[in-house]
C-alpha cells in the first residue's frame, strides 16, 4: 500500500514519465510529452456548469472532444496515440476513458472492460472512482476504490488492462474489500 501511495504522489508532482496532469489546473492547457498534442480548457458553459475539452494536434484548430463538470486528469501513452482520460464527474464518482489521438470523438469507456467484481462494486457504490494509476508499455494500471451504497464497506482494487487495447480486458492485480 505504501508502494501504491509513492507512485500516485510521484505521478501527481509530475516528475515522473506519463505523470497524471489535471484540468482546471495550474495552466489552461497540457501538452503531450513531445508537445505535439495540445489539450486545452475551451469556454465555460455557465448555464450547464460545464467545462470544455479541446484536442489540437501539431498547431491545429482546437476541437471540442469531451464535456466535464469538475475536473479532468490525462494520462498519456509512451507513442502518444491515445491517452487515458479520467473525468473526476463529483465528489463522489469518476470515470476513466481512452482516447485516441487520431479519432478524438472515439472515447472508449473502460467500466466495460474491468473484471466482474470491479463492475459490481462501482454499482453499489455510494462512492466509487476509476482512476489511471500509469500507462506502463504492457497497458493500463486503473486503481478502483470506494465504499458501497448499502452497508459502507470500502473497497479498493488494482487491475491490469494488459496489452491495451487488443486484450479486451482488464485482470485484477490486488483486490481489498473490507
Amino acid at each position: 500500500m505504501i508502494l501504491l501511495g509513492f507512485m500516485l504522489q510521484l505521478a501527481a508532482s509530475g516528475d515522473a514519465s506519463g505523470a497524471v496532469q489535471c484540468l482546471p489546473g495550474p495552466t489552461e492547457a497540457l501538452l503531450s510529452p513531445s508537445e505535439r498534442v495540445v489539450l486545452s480548457l475551451g469556454t465555460y458553459d455557465e448555464a450547464r456548469s460545464e467545462h470544455r475539452l479541446m484536442l489540437s494536434l501539431n498547431g491545429g484548430t482546437p476541437k471540442e472532444i469531451h464535456k466535464f463538470g469538475r475536473s479532468v486528469c490525462v494520462t498519456w501513452e509512451n507513442e502518444e496515440r491515445r491517452f487515458a482520460l479520467t473525468d473526476n464527474q463529483g465528489s463522489n464518482s469518476s470515470e476513466t476513458y481512452v482516447v485516441s489521438v487520431d479519432a478524438p470523438k472515439k472515447v472508449e469507456n473502460l467500466n466495460s472492460l474491468l473484471p466482474e467484481a470491479a463492475r459490481s462494486f462501482l454499482e453499489n457504490a455510494s462512492h466509487g472512482y476509476v482512476e489511471v494509476i500509469n500507462w506502463e508499455e504492457s497497458g493500463l494500471r486503473v486503481r478502483i476504490w470506494g465504499d458501497t451504497l448499502t452497508d459502507s464497506r470500502k473497497f479498493n482494487l488494482v487491475v491490469n488492462c494488459l496489452g491495451w487495447p487488443k486484450l479486451g480486458k482488464c485482470s485484477p492485480l490486488r483486490v481489498k474489500a473490507n
